[in-house]
Parts: structure tokens; sequence; C-alpha cells
């Protein structure tokens, strides 16, 4: 397939993404990667339909067997790209959202190939923002944890890693600054909501409330926002 002819499919599953058909294009992106499974700008797309299939469930088995064929993708990926940051972005992606319900020794003895893999895709490419947002989730996870919490971890599981609350904003920033999106702002007023300062959580759950959304996750997270910033908390 020619560079103009992926240029093209990528541009028509955008348009398709645009109007909430988000099936159409993924069956598109699917069927081209089929035919091209080497193409790192489609294996990038498909992985995203992926991981918005995912997010758009409420199924856990649904969203797990997602996530699972969007992993092989992308570890797939790896070994035909090593220098490319999506595979190890997408590796770090989908087995971070695998994780969302799973108990503490699940998410430690995993921690260290998600932080890994997401590393990695940042050295070859900071400009990343899913990247940086992803890091400052695995510091957030750590860094709320108590002392007895991470003491009695380290004993029953493998020791947490090292993460600040101000390693955490730093990621999280960063994201923020290459591009805004609406997760990445309610993560950051959830930290500021942590540190007990509701007005600094308001603005950025105000900042995400007010930020276009697409499609039911992005739904999803805008009524969130909306709601934390009606909240009682912050009036």
């Amino acid at each position: 397939m020619s560079s103009a002819q992926t240029q093209a499919i990528l541009e028509q599953a955008k348009s398709l993404q645009k109007d909430n058909k988000h099936q159409e294009a993924f069956n598109i992106l699917n069927e081209a990667y089929e035919k091209n499974p080497n193409d790192i700008d489609i294996i990038n797309e498909v992985c995203m339909s992926y991981f918005t299939a995912a997010d758009s469930t409420d199924d856990d088995d649904k969203k797990q067997a997602i996530l699972d064929k969007g992993l092989d993708v992308a570890k797939k990926a790896k070994g035909a790209h090593p220098n490319h940051y999506a595979p190890y972005k997408w590796i770090a992606v989908f087995i971070s959202a695998s994780l969302e319900f799973a108990a503490i020794k699940d998410k430690i003895n995993a921690t260290h190939e998600i932080k890994e893999n997401a590393e990695k895709s940042a050295q070859l490419n900071p400009n990343e923002p899913i990247v940086q947002h992803l890091l400052g989730r695995i510091c957030f996870t750590f860094a709320k944890m108590g002392w007895i919490e991470k003491k009695a971890a380290s004993v029953l599981f493998a020791t947490p890693p090292e993460t600040s609350i101000d390693e955490t904003l730093k990621y999280f920033l960063a994201s923020d600054s290459i591009k805004p999106t609406i997760r990445n702002s309610i993560f950051i007023g959830e930290v500021y909501e942590f540190l007990k300062k509701p007005q600094d959580a308001k603005k950025w759950y105000q900042k995400a409330a007010d930020q276009p959304y697409n499609g039911p996750m992005e739904t999803k997270m805008h009524k969130q926002a909306v709601l934390k910033v009606g909240g009682e908390d912050y009036i």
C-alpha cells in the first residue's frame, strides 16, 4: 500500500470518528491492518480504535477481550518496529487499562513493565501526550498510597515504585502542554483535590468541562467533569 493510500484510509477513518461512526472507522482500519500488518501508521490508529472501543463499554469481560486484542497487535508491532514509539506506547496503555479494577498486588507486579514501555516511548517521542499522561497515572496510583499501605505491599507483594505528587503533576502538566484532553484535565483536578486545593481542582474540572467532546467515552468524561464542577465541594 502506498503512503497516499494509507493517508486516504486514515483520513476516511478520522472523518467517520468525528461523525461518531466508530465501529465503521474501526472496520476500515482493521481491514487495512490485515492487508498491511507492518504499516506503523495503520497500527497506531488500529490500536487507538481498540482502546476507544474498550473504554466505551461497561462490560468488563468485553473490555478485557478488546484490550487483549489490542495488546497483541502492539506486541507484534514492537517486534517489527523496535525503534518506533507507538508500539511501546500502546503496550503500556493496554496493560494499564487492563489493571483498572485490579488488586494492588497485580498493579504493583505490572507497574515495571508499564513504566518501562512508557518511558521507552517517551524517549523515542517526548511529545506524545498519551505517554506523559500514562506516566502521571502510574505515579498518582502509588503516590496516593499511605506509608502503611506501601510497607504492607512491599512485604506481601513487591516494592511499589517511589513516586510523588510533584512527579505526578509534572507528567500530567507536560501532557496538557502538548495536547489538552478532557481525561488529563480531570486527573489534574483529582490531584489538586487530593492535595485539598479545591479552587485549583475546580479550575481543571472546568477546563475539562469546557473542552469539545466526541463519542461515548468523551461524553462520559464530559459529564463527570460537569458534575465535579457543580459538586457541593466546589460551589
